[in-house]
């Protein structure tokens, strides 16, 4: 049984790994992107940096599916301070907000959507593991009243040895005083044997003279 749990908790757990990887992954790419928009695209926005450069770098990664005409105009868009900026720059600036938004909105409804999935495995596994402990525990159990009988029948044997040993040490006196006496028990009847055949020897010559007297 616990063989078996623990197989069983070994494929929940594989489930669960490769079930949650890409939530796991989703869920980094969100952070990443949360922190990403409140840093680099903020600062972007609002010309609080000098260092625009290395902000728009990090906008880079996120944007590989944004048109192509919107990414080369973005790193002229980025470099100019907020008092340089046209129409153009706010749209081209407006629309990678957007897709920033967009893709942080997508994650966090595929994430909520694959929340139950990941309930059921993480409970799967749970449910598993509390199997495996009760197996292990019953195991235990069995060991431990094992172990008891094992101990129990060691003491017997035991016991039964010092009887044994007893018994061995004290059978030359036990043959000595059976021995007196079955030999009392044997006088005795030879005593009695002895007296009643003297007794009726005597009572048959006493009735034979009291017959020749009559």
């Amino acid at each position: 049984a616990e063989q078996s749990a623990n197989a069983l908790l070994q494929e929940k757990q594989e489930v669960q790994k490769t079930g949650d990887a890409a939530i796991v992954l989703a869920q980094e790419e969100k952070t990443t992107i949360e922190q990403v928009m409140a840093t680099s695209l903020h600062a972007i926005v609002e010309g609080q940096s000098d260092d625009a450069v290395r902000h728009c770098r990090a906008l880079a990664p996120f944007l590989k599916d944004v048109d192509e005409s919107l990414m080369s105009a973005l790193p002229s868009s980025c470099m100019k301070k907020i008092s340089e900026r046209g129409s153009f720059d706010a749209m081209v600036l407006d629309q990678i907000g957007t897709h920033f938004k967009d893709k942080f909105a997508a994650l966090s409804r595929a994430l909520d959507e694959a929340a139950p999935a990941a309930q059921q495995r993480a409970t799967a596994v749970s449910e598993t593991q509390a199997e495996l402990n009760g197996a292990s525990a019953l195991r235990q159990t069995a060991a431990v009243g094992l172990n008891v009988a094992k101990a129990a029948e060691q003491s017997a044997l035991v016991a039964l040895q010092v009887a044994k040993d007893a018994l061995a040490a004290h059978e030359p006196e036990y043959l000595q005083a059976t021995g007196a006496r079955d030999d009392k028990a044997a006088e005795l009847e030879n005593f009695k044997l002895y007296n009643m055949a003297s007794f009726e020897l005597l009572r048959d010559r006493n009735s034979a003279k009291a017959i020749a007297g009559a």
